[in-house]
């Protein structure tokens, strides 16, 4: 079942965000999943300015593991990188209205992405 999970959502990050897959080194690492849960698509990384990710990554990250200046530097550019690599302007989800979720076009239930939903290891 794990490996089905994992199988799955990368079936929709590949739709919906396709070159995320090396913006950190696990897919599947705890800050990878909670910023993907607070940006889903690369639409939503490129409506948003490089200092609130940057403001949003060290929010994000675990207070046991703290990471450098540079390597929130590094990997906001990556994100950004990446964003831009969508072959697609917007996909099908960003057409509709969240009332749940307002810097985001997709209802948060419908990708809510958390360690508790794919299996780590």
């Amino acid at each position: 079942m794990c490996v089905q999970t994992k199988l799955q959502f990368q079936a929709v990050l590949d739709q919906v965000f396709p070159a995320y897959k090396g913006v950190f080194g696990s897919m599947y690492s705890g800050i990878s999943l909670r910023f993907l849960s607070e940006f889903p698509t690369s639409y939503s990384v490129l409506q948003t300015d490089e200092d609130s990710l940057k403001a949003k990554m060290k929010e994000l990250l675990s207070s046991k593991r703290g990471r450098s200046e540079d390597w929130i530097n590094q990997r906001v550019q990556r994100l950004l990188d990446a964003a831009k690599q969508n072959p697609f302007q917007q996909t099908m989800y960003a057409k509709f209205e969240s009332p749940y979720y307002p810097h985001s076009s997709v209802p948060r239930a419908s990708y809510r992405i958390g360690t508790e939903h794919i299996c780590s290891g």
